[in-house]
């Protein structure tokens, strides 16, 4: 699959969602039984949104440049799969519920 560059518009092209994590738009996807999905975060999630995210998604890419990896997580959505689009900075370590995300005020 060639890159994607808007991974919105592709998911509206193809009817996939893509939404952010934070917010109700993640929860009404997973309440509504929405089979496949793709969600990101880019460090403004506090810990009990990326905790809901981790649940219910069915793959995970962490990465810190996650853009590239648009193509891989449509081809994975285009398959079925519920996929969470995770962007952290080079070399940082994956921070689980309740360890501390300063940036963007979450706790």
């Amino acid at each position: 699959m060639p890159p994607i560059l808007n991974l919105e518009g592709w998911g509206e092209r193809v009817g996939i969602p893509v939404v952010p994590i934070t917010g109700f738009h993640l929860e009404k996807l997973v309440t509504a039984g929405v089979p496949a999905w793709i969600a990101y975060d880019y460090w403004c999630c506090d810990e009990n949104e990326l905790a809901f995210a981790l649940a219910n998604a069915t793959q995970v890419i962490n990465a810190d440049d996650v853009d590239r990896f648009n193509h891989v997580a449509a081809g994975l959505a285009l398959e079925g799969e519920r996929v969470l689009l995770l962007d952290w900075p080079e070399q940082a370590p994956l921070p689980l519920p309740g360890g501390n995300r300063s940036e963007c005020g979450a706790k």
